[in-house]
Order: C-alpha cells, then structure tokens, then sequence
C-alpha cells in the first residue's frame, strides 16, 4: 500500500469528496501508472484567499484507491486559470 499527496484547490476537493473520484492532469500521467487499488489519496489544499480571508493550507481527506485507473475526459473539476484548458482526465 501506497500513501499519495494530491494537490488541489477547495473547489476541486469538493467535487472529489462528493463523487469520490480523481482528477489528475495529464502531464502526471505517468503517475496514474503507480496507483493502485489499496493505495491512500490524501488531498491537500493550497492556501487560498477568500475576499479579505487567508485560508489556510490543509490535508482536507483521506481517501482509498478502490480501482484501477481510466480516462474519462468530461468536464468535472475546475481547472485553475494558470493551468490553460487541462480537463484533468479522472481516475
């Protein structure tokens, strides 16, 4: 078993702790290759600024791999705006 950071901003936390998939970028592919079922995702957020209010940086959840990756390329995560059109192909 396998312990994984995923990085991520609220809103897409969000989106992964209501319909308990993930969303990698496709330039970490490759990453997708080393996951497996039994592995832990743990989600981080970055720090965010909310109107006048630092939020902090987080560890938000904790979650179990419970299948092999796959591609699914509709549009179910945010994509920040640094990151151009990346769809975030889920797994």
């Amino acid at each position: 078993m396998t312990h994984w950071i995923a990085s991520s901003n609220r809103d897409n936390a969000k989106i992964l702790d209501a319909k308990h998939t993930w969303g990698v970028p496709k330039r970490n592919r490759t990453l997708m290759q080393r996951v497996k079922p039994g592995d832990t995702i743990l989600v981080y957020v970055r720090q965010e600024k909310e109107d006048y209010t630092i939020l902090p940086s987080a560890i938000t959840g904790a979650y179990e791999v419970v299948s092999e990756p796959y591609e699914d390329h509709s549009r179910l995560f945010v994509t920040p705006p640094q990151m151009g059109d990346e769809v975030f192909p889920t797994a």
